[in-house]
């Protein structure tokens, strides 16, 4: 585990648990009405969406800098 944090400590109880692992293969088909597409990328292609400003979300932000801070 990288990192646990509350988002929105004192509005609302939701916890954030960052992790970093590997995937073996693809279990199962995605919910089309949360997610509009995934695909890999490497933490060069990260760290250049965060510089073009590609990345606004703060939740995904926080996670994907952790992880760069963390590797």
């Amino acid at each position: 585990m990288i990192y646990t944090y509350y988002p929105m400590n004192g509005i609302s109880n939701k916890v954030f648990h960052i992790v970093h692992c590997r995937a073996a293969k693809k279990t199962g088909d995605f919910d089309k009405n949360e997610v509009k597409e995934f695909k890999w990328i490497s933490r060069r292609e990260i760290q250049e969406m965060i510089n073009d400003g590609q990345l606004a979300d703060g939740f995904s932000l926080t996670a994907l800098l952790l992880y760069l801070t963390s590797c």
